[in-house]
């Protein structure tokens, strides 16, 4: 096989991969749309917190310069403390809701996962069962059903939040400084851009890395299993010079995926200390010319680090969806293998008139089980 058909080979398939977890999500939809509007809700009270800062801080500089009246401006403070009491009451119920229905969206996709695959592999003929190792099974098993929540924790922790903050942040910035809604957009899509590139270059290695893991397992497995064969022979020895060999293949695979890890991390602090830094000059300028109040200064920089958080989360994120894609993809392969002998669409069932018990299979069944 050549270097090209065995790279392609490993690719992730991310076009057929989604078209089968879109179609397990598919009866859940109504939870996504309830996970949407409180991620809004969280976003919008986040934002309605640093505004309430920016009033105090415009209102207090007003009253200590004198052009505010004391009894004015504690009653602005009365107003503005309802309604963060009211802000903080909101967000802290939408989190709530929010982990409620990802909580059951994930356990019913997990269920579904399971469901599919294990009675689909379970109807697949002899030869398939005899030709594939139990421990490889199961190893993929688990990482397929760890991979949705995976796949479900990219799109509603990390993707839908940085999307909704960053929009509601922008239309936020556009009344103060247009320049610093620029630097954000720019900023976050250079940031994106990169991991994804690199998180790209990642995935082969950790397709790789997953199949030295389920040799690993399906050794470990066998070895196990036919434990009574190795103690008779005496080959212990040779067993666990094999299965270091096997360990080391995979702890050198999994190596290989940290390194790209480190690189991201890197990479996404470099640009993101860039776009800091232009954020900070461009308001500073306008704050310096009197352009900008000190609260307008405070609002834009406490959003820009309000958008930061989700920024992270996304490029964890992301990379973890990759991780989940190339496991989820090692056990969606086993979905593409078709039963041997399949049964005829109008095919009668069997039924035993009369059963025989032959002797001389009975005597091998009981010598084979002493």
């Amino acid at each position: 096989m050549s270097k090209e058909s065995i790279e392609k080979d490993k690719e992730v398939n991310f076009k057929e991969n989604l078209k089968v977890y879109f179609k397990i999500s598919k009866p859940y939809w109504y939870f996504f749309v309830a996970i949407i509007f409180f991620v809004l809700l969280v976003s919008l009270s986040s934002v309605a917190e640093k505004y309430l800062f920016k009033v105090i801080l415009d209102e207090g500089a007003d009253f200590v310069s004198g052009a505010l009246a004391k009894d004015v401006f504690i009653q602005i403070l009365f107003g503005v403390a309802l309604a963060y009491a009211f802000v903080v009451v909101v967000r802290g119920i939408s989190h709530w809701l929010r982990f409620y229905f990802i909580n059951r969206l994930e356990g019913r996709q997990i269920f579904e996962l399971k469901k599919k695959y294990f009675e689909h592999i379970l109807r697949l003929s002899h030869k398939f069962h005899a030709s594939h190792r139990t421990g490889s099974l199961i190893s993929r098993m688990t990482r397929g059903a760890r991979s949705i929540e995976g796949i479900t924790d990219f799109f509603v922790f990390s993707t839908l939040p940085l999307l909704i903050q960053i929009v509601v942040v922008c239309i936020s910035l556009v009344y103060f400084e247009v320049f610093s809604v620029v630097v954000v957009i720019v900023t976050m899509i250079a940031v994106v851009l990169f991991v994804m590139f690199v998180t790209k270059k990642q995935q082969m290695a950790k397709v790789i890395a997953n199949d030295a893991d389920d040799e690993e397992k399906a050794f470990v497995g066998d070895s196990f299993v036919n434990i009574d064969t190795v103690k008779y022979f005496g080959k212990e020895d040779r067993i666990a010079q094999f299965f270091a060999k096997l360990a080391k293949k995979s702890s050198d695979t999994i190596v290989k995926t940290w390194d790209y890890e480190s690189l991201i991390e890197v990479g996404q602090s470099i640009i993101l200390a860039i776009g800091v830094a232009l954020l900070l000059y461009f308001p500073l300028v306008k704050f310096i010319n009197g352009e900008l109040s000190i609260g307008s200064l405070a609002f834009i920089y406490t959003l820009y680090f309000n958008i930061a958080e989700p920024m992270f989360a996304f490029m964890y994120g992301i990379r973890r969806f990759y991780e989940a894609m190339a496991d989820f993809q090692s056990l969606r392969n086993y979905g593409k293998v078709n039963v041997d002998v399949p049964n005829k669409e109008y095919a009668k069932d069997i039924r035993i008139q009369k059963g025989e018990l032959n002797l001389i299979v009975f005597l091998l069944l009981i010598i084979r089980r002493k």
